[in-house]
């Protein structure tokens, strides 16, 4: 069953959130509840966002309403057809919770935690208990320099067509 965008301008910062009614056959169907985290699917481009509810108000039964950061991610179109359903199990969160009760972490666990990282797929809380889990037992060299090869494989890369650019900082203080 699809529902039909509708952007209602709502403001979260960067958290994409998306409000159904409670009434919604979605809704229903689906098991969903307030809070529920949510993928929304258009075509092969898809969102993790929080569900919010609402009793009544603006928002028609085949509509889902799109805050500004899910309307952005998603590269919402007024009144496109999405489907929405819960968020699938994130396999990466098995890294994490390995991290928080003392284990070091390997490459291949940061690659798999960033790529859902950059993807939107951790909530705040996921992304707090990672952050936790790396303060409560600190990062060894072998982690830190793991976790850096993959943000910056996760992220976007400059090539500078030059195979060694350098660049000195100041050392401190103004001169004179």
């Amino acid at each position: 069953m699809s529902l039909r965008t509708r952007r209602i301008g709502l403001h979260t910062q960067r958290e994409p959130v998306v409000v159904m009614r409670t009434d919604c056959a979605v809704c229903r169907s689906e098991g969903l509840a307030a809070r529920s985290q949510v993928l929304l699917r258009a075509g092969n481009r898809e969102v993790a966002a929080i569900l919010f509810q609402q009793d009544d108000g603006e928002l028609r039964h085949d509509e889902v309403g799109l805050s500004e950061a899910a309307w952005k991610l998603l590269g919402g179109k007024e009144g496109e057809l999405v489907q929405v359903t819960h968020l699938p199990p994130l396999d990466s969160l098995r890294w994490v919770r390995r991290r928080i009760f003392g284990n070091d972490l390997g490459e291949a666990a940061f690659n798999e935690i960033m790529r859902d990282v950059v993807a939107g797929r951790y909530s705040d809380v996921q992304l707090s208990a990672f952050i936790t889990a790396g303060s409560a037992f600190p990062f060894s060299d072998d982690e830190t320099f793991a976790l850096t090869r993959a943000m910056a494989q996760a992220g976007a890369q400059l090539k500078w067509g030059r195979s060694m650019i350098v660049d000195k900082h100041s050392i401190g203080g103004l001169p004179g």
